[in-house]
C-alpha cells in the first residue's frame, strides 16, 4: 500500500462518522496534502484496489465510502475505576 495510507488516513480525518462518507474537493486535498493531482488519483486507486474505499463520484466533488466502516456510536460503556480497590468495574 506504500504512501497511500497516508491518503487514507486525511480521508479518515474527514470521514462523516455516521455513514463512512468522506466528501472532498480535489484541489483542497492538494492544498491540504502538498500531493500533486496525479498523486491523489494514484493513492485513490490503490486504495480502491485493496479495498480500503470505494469511489462512488469523481467529479466535480469526491465522494468517496469508507469500507469496513463502523459507526461511532454513544451506547458504548466506559470503564469506571472502584476507587477503594483501584480496580475497574464495568
Amino acid at each position: 500500500m506504500g504512501n497511500a495510507i497516508w491518503l487514507y488516513l486525511y480521508l479518515l480525518i474527514y470521514t462523516e462518522r455516521k455513514t463512512g462518507l468522506v466528501r472532498r474537493i480535489i484541489k483542497t486535498i492538494q492544498k491540504e496534502t502538498g500531493f500533486s493531482n496525479r498523486t491523489i488519483y494514484r493513492h485513490l486507486n490503490r486504495l480502491a484496489y485493496h479495498q480500503y474505499i470505494t469511489i462512488i463520484e469523481s467529479r466535480p466533488i469526491l465522494l468517496i465510502r469508507i469500507e469496513k466502516w463502523k459507526e461511532f456510536s454513544k451506547q458504548y460503556k466506559t470503564h469506571e475505576i472502584n476507587e477503594k480497590t483501584n480496580s475497574f468495574k464495568n
